[in-house]
This record gives structure tokens, sequence and C-alpha cells, in this order.
């Protein structure tokens, strides 16, 4: 003999299930709202808009006109190095979901594309002195898998010769 739940038993295992459904998406939507609250305090507060944003218009200025830093880590520019390892911080809590990686985005794709682009050779050479591959991973990660960075360059690229 098949017993069947009562009407009663149905609505309260249904109103459990629809309890913990939206406890779940409560808790998902608070961690993203977090996320996107820490993201903006971390850029505001990190004094991206005070000597460190000087620091940053500099280097983002280097790298739209200059040659490439020398790839020699004993003359090394530690504003430069200052720089990458803010970039890199970033990242790294961006792959660790720590910060908000859209808004991270869309307020510094094209500066953060511009610095790794200006930067590529001296990582590697970074690695290869430092004997570790994985310095300046997470920029490196977030700027060519996150950001695009090749379709960028080839973008970048082809701009120019059509200019000139």
């Amino acid at each position: 003999m098949i017993v069947m739940p009562s009407l009663e038993q149905v609505l309260v295992a249904a109103s459990i299930v629809l309890a913990t459904i939206g406890w779940i998406y409560a808790a998902a939507e608070q961690r993203r709202l977090a996320r996107k609250t820490h993201t903006f305090d971390m850029l505001m507060t990190s004094d991206v808009t005070g000597d460190f944003a000087a620091l940053l218009d500099e280097m983002d200025n280097r790298a739209r006109n200059s040659p490439p830093p020398s790839p020699d880590m004993a003359t090394v520019d530690p504003d430069f190095r200052r720089a990458l390892n803010f970039h890199e911080f970033m990242c790294a809590a961006i792959r660790d979901r720590t910060l908000d990686e859209a808004l991270i985005r869309n307020t510094m794709r094209t500066r953060m594309l511009r610095l790794y682009d200006y930067s590529h050779d001296f990582i590697g050479a970074l690695r290869k002195a430092q004997r570790n591959p994985e310095a300046m991973e997470h920029f490196e990660w977030f700027a060519v898998h996150r950001l695009g960075y090749d379709r960028w360059k080839r973008n970048l690229t082809a701009n120019a010769a059509r200019t000139s």
C-alpha cells in the first residue's frame, strides 16, 4: 500500500526548499555586492586618487611614449616596480575573487593592457633573474586571458599601420 503525503506535508517540504533557495540566492548576491564595494573602496583608498595616481599616470605616459624598460634588474626604476606590484596585487585579488573583475576591467582595462605591453620583456627577465616562473603571473593572466591582450595588440598594430 502506497501512502501519499498529505497536502500539509507537501507544502512544508516546498516551503523548506523555497526558503533554502532564497537563502542561497541572497547569500550569493550579498557576496557579489560586498566584492563590488570592497573593490570600489580599494580603488578609492589605495591612493589611486593621490600621489599614487600621479605615479600610475607617469607609468601610463611611459608606456605610450617611451621604449620598454631595460630588463637589467640592477637599474630598474622603483616606481615602475611599485606600479607592477600594485597591478599584480589587484590581479591576484581578482583571480581569488576578492575584487570585482568587471569593475576593474571597466575602469582600468586600457591602462593595464598598455602597462603589460610595456613591461612584457621586463617580466620575462624578472622571472629569469629570480628563477621564479610565477613572478607577475596574476598580472599576465589577467592581461592575456581576461582582458584580451593578443586581440588588443593586433588591433593596435593594425590601427597604427592604417594611420601611417
